[in-house]
């Protein structure tokens, strides 16, 4: 898939290859590379940590995730049981739905219908999944595998237990000096206490990047609760 998207300040592409491994997964290969006009934003982009880009882009993927494995179940049973074409069991009225019917197309005349899995291979899809944590594990799916955010949040979590350990010390000494000093030298005991609760701040907001790093958010950013339950709800309903 390729989608591009043109302004006078900056022009982005979507190219995306998305290769079967199994039924019912794929090996995702993705860029999102941006062509600035000006010099700033450029510069700006070459700041961004490449695991920090990572967590926005799966959050991007992740909009189509839950509503991708619910379809690919309930349009199994269409062709499966109800013994529809793929042409048939989706609705693809627009002009962008063109090169979707004619790829299925090519797939059903010249590559058999199906992916060329390997001899032995379990060819049905695996049992649908309703558990939020796993149809938006990213540990698994990216974190795991990619070396930028496996790095970062090795390096994330060392840093929490230095935060966590640093913040118990400070608050011990700020204590111990108010308790020595009382009203003698009330800034230090008040700045001490102060460093010990924005380290413990920041270990708390490094504790939700560890958290993204690992599931995604629910719902997705473009998804409103209601068309995700629903959705959610209709697969259900088609399954019983």
């Amino acid at each position: 898939m390729r989608h591009k998207l043109e302004t006078d300040q900056f022009t982005t592409l979507t190219v995306v290859y998305a290769v079967p491994t199994t039924p019912g997964r794929c090996r995702l290969m993705a860029r999102f590379p941006f062509i600035f006009a000006a010099a700033p934003p450029r510069l700006i982009f070459k700041l961004v940590p490449r695991w920090w880009s990572h967590l926005n882009q799966n959050s991007i993927l992740e909009d189509d995730q839950i509503f991708l494995h619910k379809q690919e179940r309930l349009i199994e049973i269409e062709r499966n049981v109800a013994g529809k074409s793929y042409s048939q069991a989706c609705y693809m009225p627009t002009k962008a739905d063109t090169y979707v019917g004619a790829f299925r197309r090519w797939i059903v005349e010249m590559a058999g219908g199906n992916p060329a899995w390997p001899k032995g291979m379990e060819q049905v899809l695996p049992p649908q999944e309703n558990r939020k944590q796993v149809l938006l594990d990213r540990f698994n799916a990216h974190t795991a595998s990619c070396k930028s955010c496996s790095v970062a949040l090795r390096n994330i979590t060392m840093l929490r237990k230095v935060l966590r350990v640093a913040s118990i010390v400070t608050l011990a000494v700020a204590a111990t000096a108010f308790a020595r000093l009382g009203a003698q030298s009330p800034k230090l005991s008040i700045g001490l206490a102060v460093a010990a609760a924005a380290m413990a701040g920041v270990r708390e907001w490094l504790g939700g990047v560890v958290g993204k790093m690992r599931v995604g958010p629910y719902p997705p950013p473009r998804r409103p609760p209601s068309m995700m339950e629903a959705a959610l709800e209709q697969a259900r309903i088609a399954l019983i």
